[in-house]
């Protein structure tokens, strides 16, 4: 028990941190990333899932600000994507203002195999 308590503790420790944040009378946001290893590949697309910008961002900081102003007015998706989880932002422009409706995390599972043993992360 004590040996999966602290492997867990030291994959936590290896998260990146992200943060989106927007005005509330504005259509743009930025995004900012931390990353501690591996690759994270964010994407932006539309409803209709059409590319609008996709980046791959090797270990190290990283922060952009997203001017959606010239964006019709409707549903964008914006996806942070690394090696242990997928981060999606729903996002609405309305007007002249973009809002995040939505945030969803989902872990990938990390399996590592030790003495004939199969571990699984979650």
């Amino acid at each position: 028990m004590v040996a999966f308590m602290f492997a867990t503790a030291t994959g936590m420790a290896n998260d990146s941190k992200l943060s989106v944040s927007s005005k509330a009378d504005d259509k743009s946001f930025v995004y900012e990333l931390d990353a501690s290893s591996g690759e994270t590949t964010i994407k932006l697309m539309d409803a209709e899932n059409h590319m609008i910008y996709s980046k791959s961002i090797s270990t190290g900081s990283f922060a952009k600000k997203f001017d959606l102003k010239n964006l019709k007015d409707g549903l964008y998706y914006f996806t942070s994507e690394d090696d242990l989880k997928t981060v999606s932002y729903t996002l609405q422009l309305k007007g002249e203002v973009m809002s995040i409706l939505k945030r969803r995390e989902n872990a990938k599972p990390v399996f590592r195999t030790v003495d004939r043993m199969v571990y699984l992360n979650l």
